[in-house]
């Protein structure tokens, strides 16, 4: 009988200590339910003001399908005075080589380009098409193992509500007639073009 408590203790001590060393390699800043009934859901930890706690970013297009993109594959890549790109991926998507990936058919990418404003980088505020706007974004594009398309309409812009060294948030809307769309909310991990 002790041989058993013993053995029973032992195996309860390593299992908390397994699940310790766990959580404490989790690096990537979000939380994960661990209920197995439960939807698996992940937010990020720490938002800052202006910032949803995750992504509620849709995709569409006749390609594409409809896809949702979670922050973890959001990336706000800074080219310093030549613009920026908001990257969102379904797939594990390198934010320094965004088309350097062999796509599978189920792989959607979406960029979205922002025009530099100057020596000062980006700041808050609304990013729109319109020649005489401060605040520039010059395309929308949605990309498929079949297609590299663009979301056609003057009037789509990107709200950027923080802008900082960690994170970018703000919310996209973009439709067109044909039935592509990028909209919602989104928390964006901050990258300087390397």
């Amino acid at each position: 009988m002790n041989l058993t408590r013993s053995l029973f203790l032992g195996l309860a001590a390593s299992t908390l200590l397994l699940a310790g060393c766990t959580q404490a390699t989790n690096t990537t800043n979000t939380e994960v339910t661990t209920d197995p009934v439960a939807e698996v859901t992940a937010t990020v930890k720490d938002v800052p003001e202006g910032c949803p706690v995750n992504n509620s970013l849709t995709v569409k297009s006749d390609e594409a399908g409809t896809v949702e993109v979670s922050h973890e594959q959001s990336y706000f890549v800074d080219w310093g005075t030549t613009g920026a790109n908001l990257v969102f991926a379904n797939y594990e998507v390198d934010p320094q080589s965004i088309y350097g990936h062999t796509y599978e058919e189920t792989d959607v990418l979406t960029v979205i380009k922002l025009d530099a404003i100057g020596e000062d980088g980006f700041t808050t505020g609304v990013y729109t098409k319109a020649d005489e706007a401060e605040l520039q974004v010059s395309e929308f594009n949605i990309s498929t193992i079949d297609l590299a398309g663009a979301v056609f309409n003057e009037e789509d812009e990107v709200e950027l509500t923080y802008v900082g060294e960690d994170y970018v948030c703000g919310e996209v809307r973009s439709e067109d007639t044909y039935g592509s769309s990028i909209q919602g909310e989104f928390i964006a991990q901050y990258q300087l073009q390397s």
